[in-house]
C-alpha cells in the first residue's frame, strides 16, 4: 500500500487532533511536578527489503522512549 502526501497528512492532522483532545501539553517540563519515566527497548527483527540484489538480515536497534505521566 502506498501512502500519497495526501494521505499521510490526513493521517497526521487526525492524530494531532485527537492528542489535543486527550489534554496532552506541549512543553512539560515546564510543570513543577513533571517527572519523566524513561524506558529502554532493544529490539531484533529479521528485515527482507522486496529490492533486486538486496539480501535479508537481521536488524537490531535500541529505543529511548519518555512517558509523560
Amino acid at each position: 500500500m502506498r501512502m500519497t502526501t495526501a494521505g499521510f497528512a490526513l493521517l497526521a492532522a487526525v492524530g494531532v487532533s485527537s492528542a489535543q483532545a486527550a489534554e496532552w501539553t506541549t512543553l512539560p517540563f515546564k510543570d513543577p511536578s513533571w517527572s519523566p519515566d524513561f524506558t529502554l527497548a532493544l529490539t531484533v527483527g529479521s528485515m527482507d527489503p522486496d529490492v533486486d540484489g538486496v539480501d535479508s538480515g537481521t536488524a537490531t536497534g535500541a529505543q529511548l522512549s519518555l512517558n509523560c505521566p
